[in-house]
């Protein structure tokens, strides 16, 4: 990876935590005239994922793409190995393409990881229950008709919102997400350590 893409994914990953701080101090209305910054800091943290990423690292609906520079099978045992070392369990995963291929048809490397830790993913359910369609956790690796691979993820504090989820559950929520942007990162990259 070029040292432009490692600096843009870099500069990425600090407006997005300073986006999450932002939001959650508009969340709790103590500074609502920060609403004109936290714009600014979306606004930058897309063009920033465009340029170094190749293309949007959040699509619509709380679709994160994270570009791996390793080939689909590493990218997968990447993945999987990151999630063992933190202690997750894997409880499935799903080859499309294999899939694909038992009924005669053809499908790019997509496998589907679903994995996860209960004492993490029960408190946003006990806030919401229907969060449980969302979970466990799951990250989608792929490639793109280039040939580039991919790891995609729903953003966990778009589930949270999607469903409703109350405040009992945004502590939750934020690992949760740091630990799956970490995970992706890790995976796609080597960058930052797993620990």
């Amino acid at each position: 990876m070029s040292s432009a893409k490692v600096l843009g994914h870099r500069l990425f990953l600090l407006f997005a935590r300073i986006g999450m701080l932002i939001t959650r101090g508009l969340d709790s209305g103590t500074v609502p005239r920060l609403r004109s910054v936290a714009i600014v800091v979306v606004a930058a943290s897309a063009f920033v994922s465009t340029i170094s990423l190749g293309g949007p690292a959040m699509a619509a609906d709380g679709l994160i793409s994270v570009k791996s520079q390793y080939q689909p099978q590493e990218t997968l045992a990447r993945l999987e190995a990151t999630i063992s070392e933190r202690g997750l369990t894997v409880f499935a995963r799903v080859d499309h393409a294999a899939g694909a291929a038992q009924v005669g048809l053809s499908l790019r490397p997509t496998v589907l990881v679903i994995f996860g830790n209960p004492k993490a993913g029960t408190p946003l359910m006990q806030s919401v229950q229907t969060a449980g369609i969302d979970l466990p956790l799951r990250v989608l690796v792929w490639q793109d008709a280039d040939g580039s691979t991919w790891l995609s993820y729903y953003d966990v504090a778009w589930i949270a919102g999607h469903h409703g989820a109350g405040a009992e559950a945004k502590a939750a929520v934020a690992r949760m997400s740091t630990a799956l942007q970490a995970i992706a990162s890790q995976a796609a990259e080597g960058w930052p350590p797993t620990k």
